[in-house]
């Protein structure tokens, strides 16, 4: 689903347990294993993204899905996935 001025934030592309192959976007480092709609959505949040969630979405390449976090396009979404996880890093600890 392709929304004007927004990107979308799948839970897998920061899932730890997921290789590049199956969809994570962030370095391994950064990922965390299994992460959740509620603590991505904080952490868009907390960033002042203005983070719009749609539960019950799947990934295209997976049957079972969370859903995702639709987000304003502030700047490259690579660059913002890796701000994303690392707020989701620093609320895990």
């Amino acid at each position: 689903m392709k929304l004007r001025n927004r990107h979308l934030i799948w839970p897998v592309y920061l899932d730890a347990r997921k290789t590049r192959r199956e969809g994570r976007k962030v370095p391994k480092a950064l990922a965390v294993e299994s992460p959740q709609l509620a603590e991505l959505e904080r952490a868009c949040a907390s960033l002042n993204l203005n983070p719009e969630v749609k539960a019950g979405a799947h990934y295209p390449r997976y049957r079972l899905g969370q859903g995702y976090i639709a987000v304003d396009k502030a700047e490259p979404k690579l660059n913002m996935l890796k701000k994303v996880a690392s707020k989701v890093c620093e609320g895990r600890r």
